[in-house]
């Protein structure tokens, strides 16, 4: 690993990031930070405060007296032990149906770990599918990659999403397969993929906080 000499740490912040090549957002949350926090740091707004400092380390192993003085090499593990992360998405091992989640940059946790499957690497997240009401489509234990959808006049009739809803409707969050409201244009109806779990949910767009298309699944037997 090469050693930087340099005495700005809005630098060797910004280099760190560059070397495990990730955007500043997923960077900031992996390391239980704030974006705005490494964007003011990066961008010599604000100096960096011990807790930046320490939640760096943790999370990246990152010498300390290279991230403060430049001094020896950047990461405390050899380059071949750290797992750089690059445009690889996020796999959060957590019922995110039960979380408040507006989007996923939202969650608290960090990510247990980053995923590089290239038809996937467009996608928001992964996490793990809990409970049976979408089986057999998708089974309890099984992991969904999900993409933000930004067009909701695009809905994909029939496909599964992540829908997220304001209090109006419960504040829900619910994987389910969506289909268009005959009666109401405003509405949508979601449905469960098990013949066990009767009944409709009709609920109304306006209260969508966010939708994640689900664009496809593997499974972790054992971690």
């Amino acid at each position: 690993m090469s050693v930087y000499q340099d005495d700005n740490v809005s630098w060797r912040v910004k280099k760190l990031r560059e070397l495990l090549k990730m955007k500043q957002q997923d960077f900031a949350v992996n390391a239980d930070l704030k974006q705005s926090q490494i964007s003011q740091v990066e961008s010599g707004s604000r100096n960096i405060t011990p807790e930046i400092i320490l939640k760096l380390r943790k999370a990246y192993k990152v010498n300390i007296d290279w991230l403060e003085e430049g001094i020896g090499e950047i990461f405390e593990l050899k380059s071949d032990e750290i797992q750089l992360s690059g445009d690889h998405v996020p796999f959060f091992d957590m019922d995110v149906t039960g979380s408040i989640v507006e989007s996923f940059s939202d969650i608290q946790e960090s990510p247990t770990f980053y995923i590089d499957f290239k038809p996937f690497n467009d996608c928001t997240a992964y996490f793990r599918i809990y409970g049976d009401s979408m089986y057999p489509k998708y089974a309890g234990g099984e992991i969904v990659a999900v993409k933000e959808v930004q067009n909701r006049n695009t809905i994909l009739w029939g496909e599964a999403y992540l829908i997220v809803t304001d209090a109006s409707e419960n504040n829900l969050r619910t994987v389910k397969t969506v289909h268009p409201c005959e009666s109401d244009e405003g509405c949508i109806v979601l449905r469960a993929s098990n013949p066990n779990f009767r009944g409709d949910t009709i609920i109304r767009k306006e209260s969508i906080i966010s939708m994640f298309i689900i664009k496809g699944k593997t499974r972790i037997d054992h971690l």
